[in-house]
């Protein structure tokens, strides 16, 4: 899948070894949750309000979609 839209929200979530960072990517559809695994470094490229493209599988996480480590 490929989706395009902006960045709404950003996080760090998780403990030392365990760490991911978490996005939300908002387009006229609806909202896709992205989510890197071990990449800290990922809060200094995505910011809140940035227009970005993400390509990756997703898969249904409760009641929306997820995309686990998408390509920028």
């Amino acid at each position: 899948v490929s989706a395009r839209g902006e960045i709404a929200a950003t996080r760090l979530a998780g403990q030392y070894r365990k760490q991911r960072f978490e996005a939300v990517l908002m387009d006229d559809t609806g909202r896709l949750d992205l989510v890197w695994f071990n990449a800290p470094y990922m809060r200094d490229k995505l910011k809140p309000g940035e227009r970005v493209r993400v390509q990756g599988k997703t898969n249904r996480r409760g009641p929306g979609l997820q995309s686990v480590n998408p390509r920028l």
